[in-house]
Parts: C-alpha cells; structure tokens; sequence
C-alpha cells in the first residue's frame, strides 16, 4: 500500500502569494497586558534613566540585554522593553559586537550612542 503525504495536491495560499503577503497587523493588547502597561508606565522614565546611568558608569565594555538583566537584577521583559526604548530614541545604539548569553547564544553588545560604535 502506498503511503500519500498529507500534503500531496494540498494548495497553500501563503506559498502561491509569497510575494504579496500584506503587511502584518498589529494585535490589539490584551486588557491585562494594558493594565500591566498602565501600573508601570509612570516608572518608565525612572527606568529608563537608570539604565543611562549605568551604562555611563561602566561604559568602557558596553552591554547585553542579557548582561543588563544580571547586574540591575531586572526581568528580561523589562531590559529588552527598556532597551527597545533607548534605542528608538537614539540615546543607545547596537555595535557589531556580540558576545555569549548565559544560555550561550550570542547577543549583541549596545553602548551609549556618545560613546559611538
């Protein structure tokens, strides 16, 4: 008995529209996500500044996400959402560096952009 594959003759729309896949729509957040959002929102300057601080006192090295999450004893949510928000506005940059993560992947390096690349 022959064995068919069970996705022999089978048409995939995302495959035959590849090029004209639309953009991808942002989900609307959950309320408890919004509720999340809404009891940290006014600490996120306080955050934000922290981690400029600190990157400022050790800049000679720059930093992973990682790397950060360790020495502010911060969650990895709220280093990379941190991070994400310095580097939209400009005030830290990713360098061509990367170095190990504590699971061993490699990470990129951010600095301060003063500092430069």
């Amino acid at each position: 008995m022959k064995q068919e594959s069970l996705f022999q003759n089978v048409e995939t729309p995302l495959v035959k529209q590849r090029d004209n896949i639309p953009p991808v729509r942002r989900q609307r957040a959950h309320p408890e996500s919004r509720a999340a959002f809404n009891s940290i929102r006014g600490h996120l300057p306080q955050l934000d500044a922290s981690l400029v601080r600190f990157m400022r006192e050790n800049f000679n090295i720059g930093w992973t996400c990682d790397e950060i999450e360790v020495a502010l004893l911060l969650s990895h949510q709220t280093a990379s959402s941190a991070l994400k928000r310095l580097k939209d506005s400009k005030i830290v940059i990713e360098t061509d560096r990367t170095r190990a993560t504590r699971s061993g992947r490699r990470a990129r390096v951010v600095v301060l952009a003063e500092e430069g690349k």
